[in-house]
């Protein structure tokens, strides 16, 4: 079966237009490239801030739960807490506050997510 375009000669595209196409993708990619950049910096930005916060947060639930008074035990009484070691970790993991701990654990992971892309945009913006 014979192709039906096969014999068509090629189009010449003019300087002009060729010119202003290749103008137009450009302005295009530095724009979209632009976008991003904004985008991953007020992302980087909020979860740096939001990162300080919930670590603040963590340190005040973690002074209210009072696990600290359980952890020092374990370490002022020596062999003796090994006895009722697994009464004392269920207490040490329900006086845990475990959505202070989250919040802290996913800001820390948007913060180190979005730092490298943060990075690749600016590279990718000012090495064309």
């Amino acid at each position: 079966m014979e192709k039906p375009f096969k014999n068509l000669a090629a189009i010449e595209i003019p300087d002009e237009l060729s010119s202003r196409v290749h103008a137009r993708l450009n302005k295009a990619r530095y724009v979209s490239s632009m976008r991003r950049l904004v985008g991953f910096s007020a992302l980087s930005a909020a979860s740096f801030v939001s990162l300080i916060f919930s670590i603040v947060y963590l340190g005040s639930a973690l002074s209210a739960s009072g696990i600290g008074s359980y952890l020092s035990l374990i370490f002022s009484e020596g062999v003796g807490v090994f006895a009722y070691l697994k009464e004392l970790l269920y207490v040490v993991l329900e006086s845990l506050p475990i959505a202070a701990a989250m919040a802290t654990i996913s800001a820390l992971c948007v913060s180190l997510w979005s730092v490298p892309r943060l990075m690749r945009q600016a590279f990718l913006l000012t090495n064309p």
